[in-house]
């Protein structure tokens, strides 16, 4: 059974001056095809998807992440995605939210992409969400925009659980920042809160390990997702910049080309993605 919940209107109501709003919200409460193939979104909004029963895998791009119930992945937008039940008593339920600073205030949590949440599926804040997103008087829009903060609070309490059994912070802020390269937001300070550190602290403890700092890390990293990406895929020169990102493709070639001996994206393409299918001469068993 599938049942979804959407605002009345898809741009954002903005006469009802709020910094986020409720998009839509739905659940599929009976598990559809295990073994067929589930077709990827494409939103321009941000997107959670909760597993309330049994087990799915969540696809980020062609990612997989494994899910059981009451795991929660996270969807920036125009980030592919879908979610494949992988057991025949798999549900998942999703909350879709928009607004003019959606993505600022989503960011400053900064939750990993998919979080175990302790207490399950807030299945009440999902119910009271469904009855109040069809409406679009300034009472029912803000109290639902009020049950996304209690929503962020809950999740977040899942998150001090977890911190309280700390691994190495260089490793967390390291899967971090590879989860989330996609993410146009993602800077020093919301990896260091991410791994319970101040900034300082932070940036001293990966540079001893690392030996660069972690905003070069991080640029370093989006360049070699980018240079695997325009070598290992089809995806437009725009789309390799947003998964790597970077929200326009100028400024995503701008990035690329700043590398020393770098040329633009397209060239570097055609010259290194033909390499990769020519034979190697000085292998004997080419010849």
């Amino acid at each position: 059974m599938y049942e979804c919940i959407a605002r009345p209107l898809k741009k954002p109501p903005l006469h009802i001056p709020l910094p986020l709003y409720v998009r839509s919200v739905g659940a599929h409460t009976e598990a559809r095809e295990s073994d067929g193939e589930v077709p990827s979104l494409l939103s321009d909004y941000i997107g959670m998807t909760f597993c309330t029963a049994g087990a799915g895998t969540a696809f980020l791009f062609q990612e997989p992440f494994s899910m059981r119930e009451g795991d929660v992945i996270f969807y920036y937008p125009n980030e592919e995605h879908r979610f494949k039940p992988e057991t025949e008593d798999c549900q998942n339920a999703w909350i879709n939210i928009d607004g003019p600073l959606a993505m600022s205030v989503f960011a400053s949590y900064c939750f990993p992409r998919v979080v175990s949440l302790k207490n399950g599926f807030p299945r009440d804040i999902h119910h009271k969400l469904m009855a109040l997103v069809s409406h679009d008087d300034p009472v029912s829009v803000r109290r639902a925009s009020f049950l996304i903060f209690s929503l962020f609070e809950y999740i977040g309490e899942s998150l001090e659980e977890k911190h309280r059994v700390m691994r190495d912070p260089v490793e967390q802020a390291v899967e971090y920042i590879d989860n989330n390269l996609s993410n146009f937001d993602l800077n020093v300070n919301n990896v260091s809160a991410a791994v319970a550190l101040n900034r300082s602290t932070f940036s001293l403890k990966f540079m001893e390990r690392m030996h660069l700092s972690p905003s070069e890390y991080i640029r370093n990293r989006r360049h070699a997702r980018a240079r695997q990406l325009l070598t290992e895929s089809d995806l437009s020169i725009g789309e390799v910049g947003i998964r790597c990102g970077f929200p326009d493709k100028s400024s995503f070639c701008r990035f690329f080309k700043s590398y020393p001996d770098c040329e633009a994206p397209r060239e570097y393409r055609k010259k290194y993605m033909f390499r990769r299918f020519r034979p190697d001469k000085s292998d004997p068993r080419q010849e």
